[in-house]
């Protein structure tokens, strides 16, 4: 049985928050340490790729879009952070391209197999193979001429 008002009419229902919704959340948690005047201007979704875009600008002082870029740098790694020039308004907004989960996955995949230590395991990786390659060669050749 649902609840009513004195009217009759059903009370409304929360509605869980979109992707974009709780994106938007995080990124002003995130650029409020830095510029607490800050808004985001816009919210695009690039349907080719599910990456989702968005516009900050700056609550006053001309330097903290920069600072909005690098906090946003700072919690997403994975995605891209620019600066724009909006000329027609004459400010400067920070914007961060977010990539799809999946675009994440393989953008961090490839991160660590640049990393250094992921080329030295692989190089240690072949050394060994190629040891064990040796090894199983010269054991066969021993054997064959017994």
């Amino acid at each position: 049985m649902s609840s009513a008002d004195a009217n009759g009419l059903p009370q409304p229902q929360p509605v869980a928050a979109t992707l974009a919704q709780r994106l938007c959340q995080r990124v002003l948690s995130t650029v409020s340490s830095v510029d607490g005047e800050a808004k985001i201007t816009s919210v695009s979704r690039w349907d080719h790729d599910r990456a989702t875009l968005v516009r900050i600008r700056s609550g006053g002082d001309g330097g903290a879009p920069f600072g909005i870029a690098d906090a946003l740098r700072k919690r997403w790694p994975l995605a891209v952070v620019s600066m724009v020039e909006n000329v027609m308004e004459g400010v400067t907004e920070a914007q961060i391209l977010v990539p799809s989960r999946e675009e994440q996955h393989a953008l961090a995949r490839e991160r660590a197999m640049r990393s250094p230590t992921a080329r030295r395991l692989r190089a240690l990786a072949r050394c060994v193979a190629l040891a064990a390659a040796l090894s199983f060669v010269v054991l066969a050749t021993a054997n064959a001429t017994r």
